[in-house]
């Protein structure tokens, strides 16, 4: 498995930050589009769904506050932070996201979640890299959600052909086919140090 950045930027968290309602307030501006439901899982890569074209978002039902309630880092109010865009690539094989997740574990990034990938979508869309459409957070299981229908899932940021994009969910639990790799990255952040 070969890391490499594919990109970088840094963020300023404002000090008016609510990690508790970033979700909502993510949500609330997605709705002023048409509400579609969300395709199903894809059965070679975990990702359940494709990109969206606007003025349309699909509803995800898993990307809600109450199914990630936190997430291992939060985001502090008024900080600064690094934020990485992973990309992995396996010359033989699968990865799994343990694999991604003892990476970024080994390299000092946090472990992210949910809202931080709100707080992206909601105020740094026009920096997402456009060439790679899934771009993924990784937190511990304990941070993870239980679906029902598609075993543990992540949330993640799906950029469709015109940087149009929106938030959904991935299953974990599905290998990283290498034929499928360079579609998506994960987002790893470090705090810069005032």
């Amino acid at each position: 498995m070969k890391p490499f950045i594919l990109k970088s930027f840094t963020v300023q968290v404002p000090g008016d930050y609510s990690q508790e309602t970033i979700i909502d307030s993510m949500l609330e501006k997605m709705n002023k589009g048409e509400k579609r439901n969300a395709p199903q899982l894809l059965q070679d890569g975990p990702i359940i769904s494709r990109f969206i074209p606007p003025p349309t978002f699909w509803d995800f039902p898993d990307f809600r506050q109450e199914k990630f309630p936190k997430e291992t880092h939060a985001l502090e109010k008024g900080a600064a932070y690094s934020v990485e865009f992973i990309q992995f690539l396996e010359e033989d094989g699968a990865f799994t996201i343990n694999d991604v997740f003892k990476y970024l574990q080994e390299n000092s990034y946090l472990l992210l979640g949910a809202q931080t990938l709100a707080f992206l979508w909601e105020n740094y869309r026009n920096m997402l890299p456009v060439k790679v459409p899934w771009l993924m957070a990784v937190d511990t299981e304990e941070n993870q959600y239980l679906s029902e229908e598609n075993g543990r899932v992540g949330p993640t940021i799906i950029i469709g052909k015109n940087n149009e994009n929106c938030l959904g969910t991935y299953s974990v639990d599905v290998p990283v086919k290498r034929k499928n790799a360079y579609i998506w990255s994960y987002v790893g952040i470090k705090k810069i140090d005032s």
